[in-house]
């Protein structure tokens, strides 16, 4: 898949999520996934910032605690989003 297209769903995602909030309201949990590097990362933080801001909880790799195993907490993360 090409960075742009990537790049053109995410933004696709955000909208919705951000312009559409009062219906996603009752969806109360959203587990964010993405990969770890420069042109990806800042958009997922931004994504958290923007859902939190909007009383939409999330879960997102940076809730995992020092020394936890983090397939186990992405596990439960999973299970309980």
């Amino acid at each position: 898949m090409c960075a742009d297209s990537a790049r053109a769903r995410a933004h696709a995602l955000y909208t919705t999520l951000i312009t559409h909030h009062h219906h996603y309201s009752r969806y109360r949990d959203v587990f964010i996934s993405y990969g770890h590097h420069e042109e990806v990362s800042p958009f997922a933080f931004k994504l958290n910032a923007d859902l939190n801001e909007r009383n939409i909880t999330t879960w997102i790799d940076t809730d995992i605690d020092s020394g936890e195993r983090w397939r186990e907490a992405i596990q439960d993360a999973i299970k309980y989003v």
